[in-house]
């Protein structure tokens, strides 16, 4: 999702960030002082809308209703992905990011839902040119209620740093599958840190993820059991230390937004044993991570709050939680012991 290159190679946009050159990646983002995790970098509209499949004749449509600034604007993005020819699709389908997330208006949460079945996509004047890192200090947002998109650290980032997002969902796949995923859709192969690494870190780095993806499937596999049958699903405790197991794999890793799924069924479990205080400190963990990585706004489409204020309750009801394109939800009919 890089520009071309601009002319001085830097241009402020704000006081924490400016645009600027990154050689062969082209232009990005480049932190000015240091940003807080958990901070809001930069949140706009889309200067321009897409309905998918995108076409020549969606495109047009959309391009008439463009300003002459807008165009240029448009027009000043790359065209990267292989085998589209149309260089106005390739732009759209290049750089466009999907406006699919649910926030905690309930009207939008349907609107988001209806576009996120639609497949509505926009570009955006400056979160467009993040480029992709698979070891991301920042993540994207959107909100139908504000109709804006939210760029958010998700870890501190010292000043004169490189501001990156991921463009794929799922992180925690070995490089090869990451690099396939990004040039089948973007044409580009990665070379971020993660991916530019010595053959022998690579190597560990899979086999690290391919452990990760191994324990992810017994965790919820386990869970689902102890969820529709309890006493049945193996030892809580085993559960939880096959989970802190998964956790440290994805801290050596720096894939953080993949541990809110972890954090979610550490409350699952916890809550399972009838520990009110084990699960109120879950609880508090996990509202602190995804205040980070999806604001106070999507966190309130949650019941983590509700759970740290009454810890109390008899039984544990449905915990969802939205985050990017995905969707996590928790059931459990699981009552605290008296």
């Amino acid at each position: 999702m890089g520009s071309a290159v601009l002319t001085g190679g830097s241009l402020s946009l704000d006081p924490a960030f400016a645009l600027a050159n990154f050689g062969e990646k082209g232009t990005g983002i480049r932190a000015l002082k240091t940003i807080e995790r958990g901070s809001e970098i930069i949140s706009e509209s889309p200067f321009i809308r897409f309905t998918h499949p995108i076409t020549p004749l969606s495109i047009r449509h959309a391009w008439d209703r463009l300003s002459d600034e807008n165009k240029q604007r448009f027009l000043s993005f790359t065209s990267t992905i292989p085998d589209i020819d149309d260089r106005f699709v390739n732009i759209a389908e290049t750089n466009a990011i999907p406006l699919c997330v649910p926030s905690s208006d309930e009207s939008a949460f349907d609107e988001e839902h209806a576009a996120a079945r639609e497949g509505v996509s926009g570009m955006f004047k400056t979160i467009c040119r993040v480029n992709h890192s698979c070891e991301p200090n920042a993540c994207w947002t959107w909100s139908a209620r504000r109709q804006s998109l939210t760029l958010r650290a998700i870890r501190d980032i010292p000043a004169s740093s490189e501001i990156t997002a991921s463009y794929i969902d799922d992180l925690t796949l070995a490089r090869d599958g990451r690099q396939k995923m990004l040039f089948d859709n973007f044409g580009f192969m990665c070379c971020c840190s993660s991916c530019g690494n010595s053959a022998e870190e690579v190597r560990k780095s899979d086999q690290n993820l391919a452990r990760y993806q191994e324990l992810r499937l017994r965790i919820a596999e386990a869970t689902d059991v102890l969820y529709k049958s309890p006493g049945r699903g193996g030892h809580v405790h085993t559960i939880l230390g096959d989970v802190h197991d998964a956790m440290n794999i994805l801290e050596d890793e720096n894939r953080i937004e993949a541990k809110g799924e972890l954090r979610m069924q550490i409350i699952f479990l916890y809550a399972h044993t009838g520990n009110r205080k084990a699960t109120v400190k879950a609880a508090k963990m996990a509202l602190r991570h995804f205040k980070a990585t999806i604001g106070q706004e999507g966190v309130r489409k949650t019941e983590l709050e509700e759970w740290i204020r009454h810890p109390d309750v008899k039984s544990v009801g449905c915990v969802t939680v939205y985050i990017d394109l995905k969707c996590y939800v928790l059931s459990a009919s699981v009552s605290f012991a008296p």
